[in-house]
């Protein structure tokens, strides 16, 4: 994936090529608990993906390889929240998302539609940090 940055005060502002797709994962809530359970599901979904996707030669090969697998991404959720003894509901959806305007490290990625995988966690009422 190819990000470009771009200079514009003191932040840099990362404009998102067409052809990427960006994994969301929204916790239940801001309480430090469903916090970090929201970061166990990032890496071992960002684990799963990056070995799925390795052979990948261009972003149709992606998108065939998500949407083909999006079921093993659920079971890797499920086990994730089973090991945390956490809420067990959740949702996955692959598609046009909703991201809004986050700023992080001093950088800047602007709100958008984006092809994405997010993934909801419970009530899905955690903060973008």
């Amino acid at each position: 994936m190819i990000i470009f940055l771009s200079k514009t005060n003191t932040t840099e502002e990362i404009i998102i090529p067409n052809e990427s797709i960006r994994i969301r994962v929204i916790a239940n809530s801001n309480s430090k608990e469903d916090q970090k359970i929201k970061q166990k599901v990032r890496k071992s979904i960002q684990v799963q993906l990056s070995e799925m996707l390795k052979d990948a030669e261009n972003i149709d090969d992606v998108r065939n390889i998500l949407s083909e697998n999006l079921y093993d991404v659920e079971y890797t959720i499920e086990k994730v929240l089973e090991k945390s003894n956490a809420i067990n509901s959740f949702e996955v959806n692959y598609g046009y998302n909703f991201f809004p305007q986050k700023t992080y490290k001093g950088i800047t990625y602007q709100e958008g539609n984006y092809e994405s995988v997010v993934i909801k966690l419970g009530e899905s009422k955690g903060d973008n940090w």
